[in-house]
């Protein structure tokens, strides 16, 4: 199909043709490099604060009361650092087995 000239002028006339806007109105702004003095964004300061949570935790000791099928309850006692497992038969038993590991 070929246009000629009139049918080019009319097609650059056209209402579509005005709504155009320069390639310029629409380009997105030019990228800077960050600034290193800025502070970080909240975003990675809530990351770094649950990462920080996240790494406490698994040092910390894990405490379980567990019933057995006659309704007596054990304490599983782990302390992830030292790797100790301690099965106790009461919660005065766990708060001693507590003291004596290593500060946490």
């Amino acid at each position: 199909m070929k246009i000629n000239r009139q049918e080019a002028q009319r097609v650059r006339e056209s209402p579509l043709h005005d709504r155009r806007q320069p390639l310029a109105a629409v380009s997105s702004p030019s990228v800077t490099a960050p600034d290193p003095t800025a502070t970080p964004s909240k975003g990675f300061n809530r990351l770094r604060q649950r990462l920080a949570q996240w790494l406490a935790s698994r040092s910390e000791p894990q405490i379980t009361a567990i019933t057995d099928r006659a309704g007596q309850i054990w304490w599983r006692a782990y302390n992830p650092r030292t790797q100790d497992l301690k099965w106790l038969d009461s919660e005065a038993e766990v708060r001693l087995w507590l003291d004596t590991q290593p500060c946490f």
